[in-house]
Order: structure tokens, then C-alpha cells, then sequence
């Protein structure tokens, strides 16, 4: 199937990467602005420490939400991966190479 070709070519990358690589690739564009914002509203603000731990536990659990959904979808892309690999067998992956 030339959909099994193509989604190997694209997730070897990411299956020698890692976890953690994958991760991180994706969830460091949100998490630099988010801690830009927080740290903007504590120097241009005089905020109450009630408001700030409510800004600061809100951002953290839309980041948690985020890396967790990152860590399914590498999760289900490895799954399929070696479900590939298995069926096709190693003359598939030497030839991505």
C-alpha cells in the first residue's frame, strides 16, 4: 500500500527521535508565549497572589491538556508504525533508508 510507504517515510523521523523530541517540538511554540503572557502580567501589573496562582494553574492545565494530546497522537503514529513494520517485516524499513 503506498499509504503504508508514505506514513513510514514520515514517522521514521519521529520514531528515531523519540518521545520526548516529539513533544517538544510541538508543545514549545505554546509554552514560550504562555510563560511570555504570565511573566508580562507580573511586571505591568500590581496582581493579587490569588489572581496570579489563578492565571498561572489555568495556563498550566491548558499546557497539560496539550503535551497529553501530543503524547497520544505519538503513542497511536508508533502504534501504527510497528504494526506496519510487523506485517511488512524489515525489507520494508531497509528501504526507507
Amino acid at each position: 500500500m503506498p499509504s503504508d510507504v508514505e506514513f513510514l517515510s514520515k514517522w521514521k523521523p519521529n520514531h528515531k527521535r523519540g518521545l520526548l523530541s516529539y513533544t517538544l517540538r510541538y508543545a514549545l511554540p505554546a509554552i514560550i508565549p504562555c510563560i511570555l503572557y504570565i511573566l508580562y502580567l507580573f511586571i505591568s501589573r500590581p496582581l493579587s497572589a490569588e489572581n496570579m496562582s489563578v492565571i498561572i494553574w489555568g495556563s498550566f492545565f491548558t499546557l497539560s491538556i496539550l503535551v497529553i494530546s501530543l503524547i497520544t497522537r505519538w503513542y497511536s503514529g508508533e502504534k501504527k508504525y510497528k504494526e506496519i513494520i510487523d506485517i511488512r517485516g524489515d525489507t520494508m524499513e531497509g528501504n526507507l533508508r
